[in-house]
């Protein structure tokens, strides 16, 4: 069964306040967390064991348990961090295993 995999992003608020790391990781054939919950410019440490990949996809994409890339994030086994700045929700795949 496929679990949702999703980072939603909420709008920057205008006061300054300090940026928070969400680790994600897997576990087995699925993400951990989930679904990650944050502000805009917050970090993501994404760390991934080999094949293991976290790659962007379309919702329409998700939605039909595919796995082509909408030309978002990609990242391949290891460790890495990036921060998202535009709000909205971001679907993403594992590319060897799909949906997890």
């Amino acid at each position: 069964m496929r679990t949702l995999s999703t980072l939603s992003i909420f709008a920057l608020a205008l006061s300054a306040s300090a940026q928070t790391t969400h680790e994600l990781t897997n576990s087995g054939l699925t993400f951990s967390p989930n679904m990650i919950t944050m502000q805009a410019g917050d970090n993501i440490h994404v760390v991934l064991p080999n094949p293991h990949t976290c790659t962007e996809v379309s919702e329409a994409t998700w939605n039909a348990n595919g796995t082509t890339s909408n030309g978002g994030f990609n990242f391949g086994p290891g460790e890495n961090t990036f921060s998202l700045d535009v709000p909205g929700t971001y679907y993403f795949v594992c590319l060897v295993h799909g949906p997890m």
